[in-house]
């Protein structure tokens, strides 16, 4: 369970750093668009600007919500969108590729390892009801 938090904190992290790059994204662009000499290249600037800005707003929220349901618990929703945010990531090296690949491993191998995992039994009481099976 604690990988899991873990994880919820980054995609809090991630997901408020998606949203100040965005807005940051759509003041540069929508800035550059309006200073631009040429009406069809401040068009292009403005539409290329709030279509990036866009997408990283995206991101960013659906990082926030991937967190939230983390850190509820690790329900099949939370780890199918968390591997949906994982994706794009895995191409922004390093620091993406760590975090994609450490999410994933997360959610599937870990989350897997966990629910076949055997109960506690430490002083093998149940031994030889689970070799019986």
């Amino acid at each position: 369970m604690k990988h899991f938090r873990t994880l919820a904190i980054l995609d809090f992290v991630l997901g408020g750093l998606e949203l100040l790059l965005a807005a940051v994204w759509l003041a540069m662009y929508g800035a550059g668009s309006y200073l631009a000499p040429i009406p069809e290249l401040q068009v292009l600037l403005a539409s290329v600007g709030v279509l990036v800005g866009a997408l990283l707003i995206l991101l960013g929220v659906l990082a926030l919500l991937a967190g939230a349901l983390l850190f509820r618990g690790r329900s099949l929703g939370a780890r199918i969108l968390q591997s949906v945010i994982a994706a794009p990531h895995l191409f922004n090296v390093p620091l993406g590729t760590a975090f994609a690949l450490y999410s994933l491993w997360v959610c599937w191998v870990y989350a897997e390892r966990q629910q076949r995992a055997p109960l506690h039994d430490p002083q093998g009481l149940f031994a030889n009801e689970q070799t019986a099976r």
